[in-house]
């Protein structure tokens, strides 16, 4: 998945099974598909978030909310 998107901006990624759906908003409500992948895993997997710093010479803060991990069983 590839698209380009500026600071701040939103990104979210749904599985369904070992179907990775990927899309990206400005505002955090409007939602555009910017792909999806099956990539074949186990039923438990391990999830984390990272961050990339917008300047080449040092920090810059960043800010998780509204971050939900749901467990169910895949489709």
């Amino acid at each position: 998945m590839t698209s380009k998107s500026s600071a701040p901006g939103w990104v979210r990624l749904d599985r369904a099974g070992n179907t990775f759906t990927g899309y990206i908003s400005a505002d955090g409500v409007a939602w555009t598909f910017i792909g999806s992948d099956t990539v074949p895993m186990a039923a438990t997997v391990y999830a984390g978030l990272g961050v990339t710093s917008a300047s080449l010479t040092g920090a810059s803060p960043a800010t998780f909310s509204n971050v939900t991990f749901t467990a169910g069983t895949p489709v």
